[in-house]
Parts: C-alpha cells; structure tokens; sequence
C-alpha cells in the first residue's frame, strides 16, 4: 500500500469532512438552538440506520472483492456475496422503516413525513455506501472513499445553500426534506456509475441464497456496527434525556469534534482495508507494519495539534460561528480531541481484526466497551450530560484499541503499536 495512496484518501475524507463541517455551521445558523437539538437527532437516527448494517457489509464486500481480483476466489463468489448483502440491507431497511412508523406515531415531536422521509435518505445513503465499497475492493480505492464519504455531504451542502431554510427558524422539515432529496439524487448517480465502470455488476434485485456460513459473518459483522454506532451516538440521546434537545444541539458540537478526529482514522483505514485482506500476497506484512506505523504517527502529530490550536483560539471560533449558547462545550471538546488523538498510538488493530476474518473477538471487545460507555455515560450525565456523553465515548474507544491490541499480539504476534519501532513483536501470518 503505497503512502501517496493514504495521503490522497485522507484528503478526501477531509474534504468530507469539511462539508460536514459547514453543513452544521448552516444548520446552526438557520435553526433555533431547539430545532437544531430536532435535527441532530434524527441525523443521528439516520446515521445509526445507515452505518450499523452498511459497516459490517462494507467490510464484507472490501474483503470478497479484494479476494476476487487477487486471484483467491472466483468470481461467482462475488456475485452471491453482492446478492447477498444487498437483500439484508434492503430487508433491514424495510424493518427500519417499519421502526420508523412505529416511532412515529409514538412520539410526538417527531412527524409521521419526517421519519419517513430518515428512512429514504437511510435507505439510498446505505446503497450508495456499498457501492463505494465495491470499488475500493476492486482497487479503485480513491473513487470508491469519493463515493462512500465526500458524495452525499457535497451535494446536500450544495442543495443546502442553494435553498435556504423557511422563513420560520422554528421550521426544521425542509432540512428533512433536502436531505432526502440528495441522498436520493446521489444514489441514483452513484448507481449509473457503477454500471458504468465495472464489469461485476452489483445484483441489487437477484434472488439470493442465504448460505449459513455468509449469513452468520455478515450477522457477526451487523452486530460490531451497530455496537460500534450506538458507542458513537449513546452522549446524543443520553443528553437529550437529562437536559433536553437544547442540550442534545450543544452536545452536537462535540459530535463534530469527534468526527475531526474519527475522518482522520477513517480516511487511513479505508485505504488500508483491502491491503489487510489481502496481506502476504500484494505486499509483506513487515513492511505494511512499518507504513502503518509511519502513518499513525503522523495522526497522533495531527491530531495533538489540532487540540493545541483549539486551547487557543476555539471560545472565540464558537462564539464567533455558532454563538455564545455554545461555549459550553469548550472544554468536553478539547478533552475529546486530545484523548482521541492520543488513541492513536495503537494503530488500525480492530480493523486489522475484522480484515482478518476475527469477527467474534472484535463483537466481543465492543460489547464491553458498549458497556463501559453505558455505565460511565450515565453517572457522569448525573452531574454534567455534556461530559458524560463525552467521557463515556472516549473509554469506550480507548478500550477498543487496547483490547484490540493485545488480540494482534496474542493471536497475530505482533501489534501496530506505535511507540515501538518497525520490528516485528514476533512473527506475524
């Protein structure tokens, strides 16, 4: 895996990252602080919807395509693991949308349209992110980042801009509405190009055979997703329970630092996914360990700096963009930052994991994080949601990447921890 290659994808998942950036800056702007705290939640629910079934068959199909084109499996393996997770993903969002109705008319802050129009933008967003998938497994791996993380954002920022919310700042439902709308749009597109491209066609409406071993990886996989999202989106309804949705649009902002430093790892790992599948034959492991190193390092440098500007000058960004009701997040944020970055230096090991076909020890160690989140979650919300929500995360993830660590130095005998050299702990498979 060249260098040059994760450097281009994590410009990418900046540039990704960027639109998302502005798309909150916008939303704050336009919405009252109670209407944001509206949208931040059914963002969230669309998100939990799209990456807790996506996640796990993106790294399905990233690892049976990149065997495919490596020459240790045929091609017809491709087509059913395609038809495969293609009709779980259309039968979970069916179930979601069905969740959706359900919610619907159960709460009443939440529109019957307005999960509706969550569960479409859920739907296209998820068939656009295996998509992009596809492609990174056949090596187009910078179109196949472009589509599953900078597409969507650009075009919503864009259809954003170029029709302003209504009149009434109170009025969230356009923002629904636009949102559905370029998710739709670029699902569409996303779809013409792969039929335009690849000679493996995508089997979005084929009968598929529902093989016990394919089922219960993809079902482990769904299980790390959705595990892993609820870890990532617990502080947003955490808050919103003990402070309110004025709360939950603060704690939005903190979202948005995570993301900072998640579309950092996000950008390294996706360009690296199809090299783990795949390790000893495109390219040793020691040498992808020393790139690996190489790199993290750089993120750790990154994201220790990022924190370093934010202690100077980020009261005075939040007050200045996103206004005074705001500057409580301050110092939750600058925590995360530093803690995150810090995190780092136990390299891409749960990913390494999942490439390697280690399913059940990952669900195993996000299962008990999820736990520690709960618990420190909830007693540190007692006191402060804003921190708890913050705090909680942050032993979560410290917890992933330590537990999956020492799994690659059990089991793999060696590890990608940074702070050690490039030899190899032992003498990896």
């Amino acid at each position: 895996m060249k260098q040059g290659t994760a450097a281009k994808g994590l410009c990418i998942q900046i540039f990704g990252f960027v639109c998302n950036l502005f798309i909150t800056i916008e939303l704050a702007r336009q919405l009252e602080l109670s209407a944001f705290g509206q949208v931040s939640i059914l963002i969230a629910l669309s998100t939990i919807g799209v990456l807790c079934f996506t996640a796990p068959l993106v790294d399905l199909t990233v690892r049976t395509v990149g065997a495919v084109h490596s020459g240790q499996a045929s091609p017809s393996i491709y087509s059913e693991m395609s038809a495969h997770s293609n009709a779980l993903t259309l039968l979970i969002a069916i179930a979601l949308s069905l969740i959706c109705i359900g919610l619907a008319c159960m709460i009443d802050v939440f529109s019957f349209i307005d999960m509706m129009l969550t569960a479409i933008t859920t739907v296209c967003i998820s068939l656009t992110t295996l998509v992009g998938a596809a492609f990174r497994g056949e090596n187009r791996i910078l179109l196949g980042q472009l589509i599953q993380t900078a597409a969507f954002p650009f075009v919503f920022l864009l259809s954003l801009l170029s029709l302003s919310s209504a009149a009434d700042p109170s009025d969230y439902h356009r923002i629904v509405e636009l949102r559905a709308l370029a998710a739709t749009g670029i699902c569409l597109l996303v779809l013409g190009i792969k039929l335009r491209l690849t000679e493996l066609e995508i089997l979005f409406f084929s009968r598929p055979r529902f093989k016990r071993p394919l089922l219960r990886t993809s079902l482990q996989l769904f299980q790390i997703g959705l595990i892993g999202l609820l870890i990532r989106q617990m502080g947003l309804f955490t808050v919103a329970i003990f402070a309110g949705l004025e709360a939950s649009g603060q704690f939005r902002l903190i979202l948005l630092a995570i993301m900072v430093i998640d579309q950092l790892a996000a950008g390294v790992n996706a360009t690296y996914q199809k090299a783990f599948a795949t390790v000893g034959i495109d390219e040793p492991l020691e040498v992808l360990r020393l790139s690996v190193v190489k790199i993290y390092r750089t993120l750790l440098c990154l994201g220790l700096t990022a924190s370093l500007s934010f202690f100077f000058v980020g009261e005075f960004l939040i007050k200045s963009i996103f206004g005074p009701e705001f500057l409580l997040c301050f110092y939750p944020i600058l925590f995360t930052l530093i803690v995150y970055s810090i995190s780092f230096i136990f390299g891409p090991s749960s990913i390494y994991l999942i490439m390697k076909e280690e399913e059940r020890a990952v669900k195993k160690i996000m299962f008990v994080s999820l736990v520690i989140n709960l618990c420190v979650t909830f007693a540190v919300s007692l006191r402060d949601p804003l921190w708890g929500g913050s705090i909680g995360f942050l032993c979560a993830i410290i917890t992933i990447q330590f537990l999956s660590m020492r799994r690659c130095s059990e089991y793999f005998h060696f590890d990608f921890l940074i702070v050690r050299d490039g030899r190899l702990v032992g003498r990896g498979r």
